[in-house]
């Protein structure tokens, strides 16, 4: 069997399995840490809550989830969070949260390998710059607003979050995994990596049909002054600002 697994504890050495992460955190834990791992494997547990700090141990039959757990940490540990794939970056926002709220550290480890997880890094302000731009692409995900987190679509071919607001999820919905819609954009580059980070939704068309305001004209008369708009000569366009 392969061992590898997390130790978690704080400045003053109080953690130990008697004095661990409640429950819930745990929990969260560790379901986050699974869908960063992407395995199924039944073999794959947590074998032990050892002292010597609060060492959640896990053990598995195969290889793969040893150094796929390696490999994992040490783009947490390293990479600006904002770039990790997305069960990734769930993951490091999560150990984040647990870090400033229980002001604790880190130290995950291999048979043959530790790292250590005192902060998570972030995208900084000076680090990229903002480019309004228009792609064309049919929406593959959809992922509403929860507490704390805003919502966002996803398009084919592309990988990065489009960030939209309550009422434009109301409308995108229509056209999921359908229609193509040309999307006016407000990207965030990194400067040094020359990538897209994310983007914001300003406003969107329905590519076969031309702009879409006859649809809306029912939501507006429901929703009255929720529905920004923007008049371009006789013709109306509903403008989407975050």
């Amino acid at each position: 069997m392969y061992k590898f697994g997390i130790a978690i504890d704080n400045s003053d050495k109080l953690y130990s399995p008697d004095n661990g992460l409640p429950f819930q955190d745990f929990a969260m834990l560790l379901t986050k840490m699974q869908k960063a791992l992407g395995t199924d494997n039944p073999a794959l547990c947590v074998s032990a809550i050892t002292h010597g700090s609060y060492k959640i141990e896990f053990s598995s039959n195969q290889q793969s989830d040893s150094d796929k757990f390696e490999e994992i940490h040490k783009r947490v540990a390293t990479e600006e969070c904002e770039l990790l794939p997305d069960n990734e970056r769930e993951y490091a926002t999560f150990i984040d949260k647990l870090i400033t709220k229980r002001q604790v550290f880190f130290k995950p480890y291999t048979e043959k390998w530790q790292g250590s997880i005192t902060e998570i890094s972030k995208v900084k302000e000076k680090d990229f710059y903002y480019l309004q731009d228009q792609i064309q692409g049919v929406i593959r995900e959809i992922s509403a607003a929860e507490e704390n987190k805003k919502g966002h679509i996803k398009l084919k071919n592309f990988s990065y979050r489009i960030f939209i607001t309550e009422l434009q999820d109301e409308v995108l919905k229509k056209f999921y995994k359908s229609s193509p819609l040309l999307f006016t954009l407000r990207q965030r580059i990194h400067i040094h990596k020359d990538s897209i980070i994310d983007a914001t939704l300003l406003s969107f068309v329905d590519t076969e049909k031309g702009l879409f305001t006859d649809k809306i004209d029912r939501l507006i008369e429901n929703e009255g002054d929720l529905f920004p708009m923007v008049l371009n000569g006789q013709q109306a366009k509903i403008q989407f600002f975050p």
